[in-house]
């Protein structure tokens, strides 16, 4: 057995794996020095993937918001404006007399009418109508406004008279 170390073809032969060994070892360093090779492809795929990561993350915060948002769409809203603009127009004023109550400062009275119509605005926005009120005048007991509700087909206006 001890001959078959001696042997000059063995020793050949792991002489060549280990230069074989070698050189293949240098040409996949030479490849990742100068960016061809195995590195650039990982590269490539690392930034595909946080790519798609941040789309699917900017999506899904476009999505949340969307949906917060609670927009009617035009199937859901009645065919004609007047029932809603009775709705509308009834709904503000009970809220105007529940909110003033029995105050009579101007000031007051100010604060509610923009608060409420705010308020309805929004809400009216959000079923695509448009919703403006305007406070013409204050005579005593009767709040005299101009109510507007409007969408993409119809606007109804009318100056309402409203008891406090």
């Amino acid at each position: 057995m001890r001959s078959n170390w001696k042997c000059g073809i063995f020793k050949k032969n792991l002489n060549s794996m280990s230069y074989k060994y070698n050189t293949s070892r240098k040409v996949i360093n030479s490849h990742a020095i100068n960016g061809h090779g195995r590195g650039e492809k990982g590269e490539m795929i690392l930034i595909l993937a946080i790519t798609i990561a941040i789309s699917v993350m900017v999506l899904s915060v476009v999505a949340v918001n969307l949906s917060n948002i609670q927009i009617k769409l035009p199937s859901e809203r009645s065919t004609s404006l007047v029932p809603e603009y009775k709705d509308v127009r009834e709904s503000f004023g009970d809220m105007l007399e529940y909110s003033i109550g029995n105050s009579t400062d101007q000031n007051y009275i100010n604060r509610v009418f923009d608060s409420t119509k705010n308020t309805f605005s929004n809400i009216e926005i959000k079923y695509g109508n448009y919703f403006n009120a305007e406070l013409k005048d204050i005579d005593g007991e009767n709040l005299v406004v101009d109510l507007l509700l409007g969408n993409t087909d119809t606007v109804i206006s009318e100056e309402v008279k409203y008891k406090i």
